[in-house]
């Protein structure tokens, strides 16, 4: 299978590490010209930004794209991922064959739901500007001339992005909100198995993919802060942040197994 690898940041690099073991023949394109070199270790071929004439014929040559992407320094939700949805959309406007398409957006989408198990037929209205933007990209691919299929990742953590590292930055300051709001979080190594099952089993739609530990964000970091001897933050009496919890039901249906169901296998 020729797979294009769009965005190889710390879930891109993963993965990459993951496929380069598989028969796969990879292409990979970065915004990083410091970062060819490294990543031409993985793949048949690394590009960096190109004409659309040339995206096209890449994408013409290739049975699949994985899309990964994120936004570097000054780059706006916008341009990052509104822009990229439509011009993968337009090349794929007249393919006669196959082709699939896996893109990793973000539970942010569900922001405005309010202590309410949210899964993924729910109607979802989210007010900030980059929310919106996340769910028209959603959209776009998924009516895109591909079989499309869309992880929706919660936050990330794994090595060299552990949640302590996070809390840390967080101990001793004045917090916007109560705390009382649930987490939705994912392992790297489980977003890496994910797109593996999907590839695997070609799967298409939306699927989220969090844990199973949706400890609430004061409880979380004010155990984590225990554990490392340092003070908590300081909670504010506002709880009017929404809070949600991110079901993961429809994954498991389809027979994934989350090798990092809940924290307690972290700290």
């Amino acid at each position: 299978m020729k797979l294009l690898v769009m965005g190889a940041g710390y879930v891109g690099e993963a993965l990459l590490r993951y496929l380069q073991i598989q028969k796969h023949k990879i292409f990979i394109t970065t915004t990083r010209k410091e970062r060819v070199n490294a990543l031409s270790y993985y793949g048949h071929s690394v590009l960096l930004p190109i004409e659309d004439k040339e995206f096209k014929e890449l994408i013409d040559s290739c049975d699949g794209v994985i899309i990964l992407i994120a936004p570097k320094n000054l780059q706006s939700y916008k341009e990052v991922y509104l822009q990229t949805a439509k011009r993968v959309s337009l090349v794929l406007k007249d393919r006669q064959t196959p082709f699939y398409l896996l893109y990793t957006s973000s539970t942010s989408v569900c922001e405005g739901q309010q202590n309410k198990w949210v899964t993924e037929d729910r109607v979802l209205c989210p007010k900030s500007e980059n929310a919106k933007i996340l769910l028209e990209a959603e959209r776009s691919y998924l009516n895109c001339n591909a079989s499309t299929c869309i992880l929706r990742l919660g936050g990330i953590y794994g090595p060299k992005r552990e949640l302590l590292d996070r809390v840390k930055h967080f101990s001793g300051k004045k917090m916007l909100s109560s705390g009382e709001e649930f987490t939705n979080h994912i392992h790297l190594e489980d977003i890496i198995a994910a797109i593996r099952f999907c590839l695997d089993h070609s799967l298409t739609g939306i699927y989220h993919l969090v844990n199973d530990d949706h400890t609430p964000r004061r409880e979380l970091y004010s155990h984590l802060c225990q554990l490392a001897g340092i003070p908590s933050p300081i909670w504010s009496k506002d709880s009017s942040k929404s809070s949600y919890k991110v079901c993961n039901q429809k994954i498991k249906s389809m027979g994934f197994i989350f090798k990092h169901p809940r924290f307690k296998q972290m700290i």
